[in-house]
């Protein structure tokens, strides 16, 4: 199941680009893709990374706006971020990259081991 997300409308107010097609993210079964728009949509940015490739999700509240920022392991792409979004809208959209990720997946129970045996009565002892 795929999930939307898009910045505020209200907060990307001097750019009007960001009004008519806001900044968006998309959360796929196994990986998310951000999409930036420029120069009226003739021009624009994909950003796409699988979820076992990231290492840390942060949300970063401001005083009207939050941003969520995807760090990814190894470095070879920049963060990737989402800004000026609702602080709800944040928090919802972290909270669901942090349950997509294989480290949030139910591990398997491996087997516990056996609690040691009690030791057996000294000899010399009555067991009632």
């Amino acid at each position: 199941m795929e999930t939307a997300h898009k910045a505020s409308r209200v907060f990307s107010f001097p750019w009007p680009t960001k009004m008519l097609m806001p900044d968006q993210a998309k959360l796929g079964p196994r990986s998310m893709t951000i999409t930036k728009k420029t120069l009226f949509g003739i021009s624009s940015t994909v950003e796409e990374v699988d979820y076992e490739r990231i290492s840390s999700v942060r949300t970063v509240m401001r005083v009207f706006t939050a941003a969520v920022v995807v760090e990814t392991y190894g470095g070879a792409i920049a963060d990737l971020s989402l800004v000026r979004m609702t602080r709800p809208g944040a928090r919802r959209m972290a909270e669901q990259v942090r349950m997509r990720l294989p480290s949030a997946a139910p591990q398997p129970h491996a087997p516990q081991p056996k609690p040691p045996m009690a030791a057996p009565p000294h000899p010399g002892t009555r067991i009632a």
